[in-house]
C-alpha cells in the first residue's frame, strides 16, 4: 500500500489513511479525511457533484450533517 505524502503549507490538510472494510481484516482502501470547518469554509451549505447528479451537504443549527439528494 503506498504511504501518503507529506503535507506542505499550500496543500489542504487531508490524510489517506488505510482503512478496513467488510468483515476481511486483510481488505482495506485509502480513506481522504477533510475536516468540515474546511469544507464548509463559513458556509453553511456544500454542493457535491457526483456521477452527473448534485447532492446538498447541509450543516444543521445542531451541528449535524445531512446530506440531500
Amino acid at each position: 500500500m503506498p504511504t501518503p505524502k507529506p503535507l506542505t503549507d499550500q496543500e489542504p490538510a487531508t490524510e489517506l489513511v488505510p482503512v478496513r472494510v467488510g468483515r476481511c481484516p486483510t481488505a482495506a482502501v485509502l480513506t481522504r479525511t477533510v475536516s468540515s470547518a474546511e469544507l464548509f469554509g463559513g458556509a453553511k451549505t456544500v454542493l457535491i457533484s457526483h456521477a452527473g447528479e448534485q447532492y446538498r451537504l447541509i450543516k444543521t443549527k445542531n451541528g449535524k450533517l445531512l446530506l440531500q439528494k
